[in-house]
């Protein structure tokens, strides 16, 4: 099984620089860093190595839309309990900006739960509707079937 999540290098430079008086589950561990992060990756039966840099483009989560009965109020929960910066609202939606995420609030009937992805070539699954916010994208379901929304990737 393998687990990865961003590390501080730091942290492991004894290790690496073998100032360190144990390496046990150490054995194979290289240096990378991308976008001035490091990921450690664990392999329960391999021991500990870090990610190789990709020179893949990533695609980007844009924002989780969760459904609720009635957007006057959610918004009020959400602005008094969350710094979020409200950036768009009206009877059906409203669209909140988190530091590294936005959370749309819809009511049934007008947009189904979901996540949002950001997507090159989303236009390959169907055609994209353009939304009254200016963004274009199409909806379709995982092989779980979860629904998900694919967007034609936005300039912020």
């Amino acid at each position: 099984m393998l687990h990865t999540s961003p590390i501080d290098a730091s942290s492991i430079l004894p290790v690496l620089t073998g100032r360190c008086q144990s390496r046990a589950g150490f054995a194979g561990l290289t240096t990378n860093d991308t976008n001035q992060q490091s990921y450690l990756s664990i392999d329960s039966a391999a021991g500990v190595n870090l990610m190789r840099e990709t020179e893949t483009k990533l695609d980007a989560l844009h924002h989780v839309a969760i459904q609720v009965e009635d957007i006057g109020r959610a918004l009020k929960w959400y602005s008094e309990n969350f710094n979020a910066e409200t950036v768009y609202f009206d009877d059906t939606w409203a669209m909140l900006r988190f530091q590294n995420i936005y959370l749309a609030l819809v009511v049934p009937g007008q947009h189904p739960p979901h996540i949002a992805i950001e997507h090159e070539g989303a236009e390959r699954h169907g055609a994209l509707t353009k939304h009254r916010d200016g963004t274009e994208s199409i909806y379709i379901n995982d092989s779980e079937g979860n629904t998900l929304e694919l967007m034609k990737p936005v300039n912020n």
